[in-house]
């Protein structure tokens, strides 16, 4: 992990919508859930792809070149693309100003072994 997720109060407001993650550039990037391909494209000098999460929520990879296509269905784990450089830069929306850290949304089964 490179920096973490700062989100600011107010949307006007400094901070960091996003984690951003140590990546190797040409590193495959996977989708973090099942979803629709929303977005894959430009966003100023950064390539992204933003994925709907079947409602109001929307994860976005930023610092991939994508091989996805819009409206394309994706699961967990398919490849999306391949980093551009060495940060990755995750982010989730639950509508249009409301920011999450993805980490909290992610479920996961912890088994204890011996």
């Amino acid at each position: 992990m490179l920096s973490p997720i700062a989100i600011p109060k107010l949307d006007w407001h400094q901070g960091n919508r996003a984690w951003d993650l140590t990546v190797s550039k040409g590193q495959p990037i996977y989708a973090p859930v099942n979803g629709r391909v929303v977005f894959a494209g430009q966003v100023a000098t950064d390539s992204a792809v933003s994925i709907s999460v079947y409602g109001p929520w929307r994860t976005t990879l930023t610092g991939l070149q994508a091989i996805v296509q819009l409206n394309q269905e994706v699961r967990r784990g398919d490849l999306v693309g391949f980093a551009t450089g060495n940060v990755l830069s995750w982010g989730l929306k639950k509508s249009a100003h409301v920011y999450q850290d993805p980490w909290s949304q992610l479920k996961f089964t912890t088994r204890l072994v011996p």
